[in-house]
């Protein structure tokens, strides 16, 4: 199976019993507004977000879709929710699964710096047809002003990874490379043969996933790119590992969480390994592993809460659900199969994570304490959950299967209904970044809010 192959199938994994929704509504009209939020945030309705939304340099800058359907980077003030500047964007090499990608903001000692990926010139393929190739632009932060550019022909798209930008550029060539770019001039620090996904970094070194029919865990240098460990995920889920089926990383503590997901390409193919394992981040050794285990949809970072789904009966069916403890892998309590609702349910988080709720449209849910695994009564309860099951797909021009990022809503656990929200969403949902929340709702808006202090991850990164 191809790389490209491989991701396409992302965009479907929402089908899963467990995967009860991802993502939002479609493009609606938005008012010309940027309004105060309650106590000291903004809510900025003149943009509709389609990425999450990244926060430094005094920034907030967020991938959004355009009325005549092409994308922009849009940049606000994170102060006051005002829009600084904004400019094309665009998306090539890009797979669908993979959702829209945000720019990336680097902190710099002169000013900040925002990069994104530009619609490039026009060429002629070997076919004799057009196409518009990729630029990596990083501008000013404040005001955007062009600092330089790139070509990268085809991207992911950029990431911040400690002091540098990180980029999988040609990514529709055999040709694709990981590369590592001084953000002050563009220039190439070191590069690798290959696709690469940065799933930890701080001023040292990264953990880079590399995205191939083998993958793997590397340490790198991230001034040298000298690798210092690898491991092979196939160690960690045992068996064939593959990125069909999704996956995830969290660090917590001195250790990577992973997970990767269960894909099956045909009724009668084999179902490569999947399931929840830890890294040390230092020297890659595994900490622990838990094979044949499913993500749940939506569900907390594992530095937050980690909880999951037994797979039983060689993949056939779903047992229950168990809170694993991130920091060894060891049950700290679980709610079985028997006990779960017999209705049709969708899952949901109380806002201090210690209630995890089944979910019905118009009639009463049920709640389970993730402390004891324990029945509770659902009179009084809300959860937080995926604002909509039916997500329509961006009418982004050229671009097909492409979702916005998920906005998430308060139900009432006793009457499935969906509450007036007054305020943010809970922190593990929203993360925060030297203690500003910024985040989407489902009509596209971006809010933002500063109501503590300290860096946390959110439900998307």
């Amino acid at each position: 199976m191809s790389l490209g192959d491989t991701h396409m199938s992302f965009a479907a994994r929402a089908t899963s019993a467990l995967a009860a929704v991802t993502l939002t509504a479609t493009v609606a009209a938005c008012s010309s507004d940027q309004e105060a939020d309650s106590g000291s945030g903004w809510n900025n309705q003149t943009i509709y977000a389609a990425s999450k939304a990244e926060v430094g340099s005094g920034v907030a800058a967020v991938t959004a879709l355009r009325n005549d359907r092409t994308l922009e980077t849009a940049v606000l003030d994170l102060n006051s929710g005002e829009q600084l500047w904004d400019q094309s964007a665009t998306m090539v090499g890009r797979l669908a699964g993979l959702g829209v990608q945000p720019p990336a903001v680097i902190d710099g000692p002169e000013g900040g710096v925002v990069v994104a990926v530009e619609p490039g010139e026009e060429k002629k393929n070997k076919g004799g047809s057009n196409a518009r190739q990729a630029i990596l632009v990083a501008r000013d932060a404040r005001n955007g002003t062009k600092e330089w550019s790139r070509p990268i022909h085809s991207s992911f798209g950029p990431t911040r990874c400690g002091q540098y930008v990180c980029v999988s550029e040609r990514t529709a060539l055999q040709s694709a490379r990981f590369v590592v770019l001084d953000p002050t001039t563009g220039k190439a620090i070191w590069r690798v043969p290959g696709i690469a996904e940065v799933e930890y970094a701080d001023d040292k070194g990264a953990v880079l996933l590399t995205m191939d029919d083998t993958p793997t865990l590397q340490y790198r240098n991230l001034q040298t790119g000298g690798q210092e460990w690898e491991l092979p995920l196939a160690d960690a889920v045992g068996g064939k590992a593959s990125l069909a089926g999704g996956w995830d990383f969290t660090p917590v503590g001195d250790s990577l969480v992973g997970y990767l997901g269960p894909y099956q390409e045909s009724s009668q193919g084999s179902v490569p390994g999947y399931g929840y394992f830890a890294v040390k981040i230092s020297d890659g050794s595994l900490l622990w592993k838990r094979q044949q285990m499913v993500r749940l949809y939506p569900s907390p970072k594992p530095s937050s809460l980690l909880l999951a789904r037994r797979v039983a009966q060689g993949g056939k069916s779903f047992g229950g659900f168990l809170r694993l403890d991130p920091r060894t892998g060891r049950d700290s309590a679980q709610i079985s199969s028997g006990e779960l609702p017999k209705f049709e349910w969708w899952l949901g988080f109380s806002a201090d994570l210690r209630t995890l709720a089944f979910l019905a449209s118009g009639r009463a849910g049920t709640g389970f304490d993730l402390g004891s695994g324990r029945p509770v009564k659902a009179e009084g309860r809300t959860a937080w959950s995926y604002c909509t099951r039916s997500p329509q797909q961006l009418p982004i021009e050229g671009h097909d299967g492409f979702y916005p990022a998920p906005a998430v809503c308060e139900f009432d656990i006793a009457t499935g209904e969906k509450q007036e929200i007054d305020g943010p969403p809970p922190k593990w949902i929203t993360g925060a970044t030297d203690g500003w929340r910024v985040w989407r709702d489902e009509a596209g808006a971006l809010h933002g809010v500063r109501d503590g202090s300290g860096t946390s991850l959110g439900m998307y990164g």
